[in-house]
């Protein structure tokens, strides 16, 4: 009969695999647990979110070194000329290593999307926060977004055309602007 393993032993177990294959149900089965059990671990504290992450994280550097050796490095294939192998002098087949196209795509893809998101945190980070807005799209009727968007190619247009913003309105750290007394004769 298999020895039952400790508490730390299937937390050890359940983190090692999900960092080399990210695989939830296949650590779980080795660690001899159920999901019930599982989340009974995470909701305890037992297993933290910030392991779960480094896991994650581990899996992903281990996906991208895989990525990158086959789109840099490339992959051993014969060499083939005339439709027959080519021989050395030793008599044995002549390899030589070639780059994985779709490998080099995907790297590719995942470079440009970084810089990407790099680009936008870096427009989001020099915002000071009196004047950032944030709006969640999802709560607006379409008439509000309607009217956020057009607000937002006016100033699209007013930046390409070189015209600078009326800075001159005061507002407050909340984000709101003050409002000014109005008089009763409208002045």
């Amino acid at each position: 009969m298999a020895r039952k393993l400790t508490k730390e032993q299937q937390k050890k177990l359940i983190l090692k695999i999900m960092a080399l294959k990210d695989n939830l149900r296949e650590a779980l089965q080795a660690a001899k647990l159920t999901r019930v059990e599982y989340r009974a671990m995470q909701s305890s504290g037992f297993i933290t979110e910030s392991e779960l992450t480094d896991a994650h994280l581990d899996y992903t550097d281990i996906v991208l070194a895989s990525m990158n050796k086959l789109g840099l490095d490339g992959v051993e294939k014969p060499v083939i000329r005339y439709n027959k192998p080519v021989l050395g002098a030793d008599g044995k087949q002549l390899f030589e290593r070639q780059p994985d196209i779709a490998a080099l795509k995907w790297l590719a893809e995942r470079l440009l999307t970084m810089q990407q998101q790099q680009r936008e945190a870096v427009v989001q980070d020099t915002i000071p926060a009196q004047y950032k807005l944030v709006i969640d799209a999802r709560e607006l009727e379409k008439s509000e977004f309607q009217a956020i968007l057009r607000i937002a190619k006016a100033i699209d247009a007013r930046k390409e055309a070189g015209i600078q913003p009326d800075t001159t309105m005061p507002i407050k750290a909340s984000g709101k602007r003050k409002r000014e007394p109005v008089s009763s004769n409208g002045v």
